[in-house]
């Protein structure tokens, strides 16, 4: 499963492919899906003010995912733990779950 990774543009490096296309303030598509960012192209992107793109990541396999889902819960559960008893807060406390779970299961989708 490939991931899309948003990362700050000064971060990215020769080689990485364009998960989503470049698009400037005006709309204008700067550069498309698929392209492999070398240092000429990055440095175009920068000259044109463009902050962040968005390039495809590393496979992460399906043990990787339920251990971030794992450390998502216990994370959850510990900052919730003083208030367990309080109906809302419980509500509030499942709501973040399942928001936080479609969250990084979007983070891992490979379409």
């Amino acid at each position: 499963m490939k991931t899309k990774n948003n990362i700050n543009l000064k971060q990215a490096q020769a080689g990485q492919i364009l998960a989503l296309d470049v698009i400037d303030l005006n709309g204008n598509c700067l550069m498309s899906e698929g392209v492999v960012l070398s240092d000429k192209t990055i440095s175009s992107l920068l000259q044109r003010g463009i902050d962040a793109v968005v390039v495809w990541g590393l496979q992460i396999n399906e043990n990787e995912i339920a251990l971030q889902q794992s450390a998502i819960k216990e994370r959850l559960a510990q900052r919730f733990r003083q208030v367990q008893n309080n109906p809302e807060m419980c509500q509030l406390h499942d709501i973040l779950l399942r928001w936080r779970l479609q969250v990084d299961e979007a983070e891992t989708d490979d379409s």
